[in-house]
């Protein structure tokens, strides 16, 4: 009986922890796809889509129909084209926060570099109609490293 109750409570317990790294795991794909889809929409310039369907910062300039504009208007001054993505990786914080990383280089419309090759990390939040992004600044982000090794006891 007790081999019994041990490997039932084994295996309760690891279909839970299986559990909880499937919804880890989906949260860092819903993330990592939402940063994928923000770069294509992004490369269309169209201002209201990437604030329908990617940016929830209504108290930024960014955040903003007139703002985003802006930001775009200045970029295809510069002689932007798109944005070319090498990579994005996701880090779920809590089931309803996030990181997403954006490895990416712009580009001018004859194919020269504007802006060299760089990382930004976005905060992202799960609302009712998807993740979004909330904020944004340089990174990379510490939650992708590896941990850092324990410091050795004092004597």
């Amino acid at each position: 009986m007790k081999a019994i109750v041990g490997v039932a409570l084994g295996t309760v317990l690891g279909l839970a922890m299986g559990a909880a790294a499937l919804a880890q795991g989906g949260g860092v794909a819903e993330i990592e796809a939402k940063m994928k889809e923000y770069i294509t929409i992004w490369n269309t310039h169209d201002a209201a889509q990437v604030l329908a369907r990617v940016y929830r910062m209504p108290d930024t300039a960014m955040g903003t129909p007139a703002g985003l504009q802006k930001n775009f208007d200045d970029l295809k001054a510069q002689g932007y084209d798109h944005s070319q993505l090498y990579g994005v990786r996701g880090c779920l914080l809590t089931p309803e926060t996030g990181l997403g990383e954006m490895d990416f280089t712009r580009l001018k419309t004859d194919g020269s570099v504007l802006q060299a090759r760089r990382t930004s990390v976005y905060q992202l939040k799960k609302f009712p109609d998807g993740w979004r992004i909330t904020s944004f600044g340089a990174g990379p982000v510490n939650c992708f490293a590896a941990p850092a090794a324990a410091p050795a006891k004092a004597n």
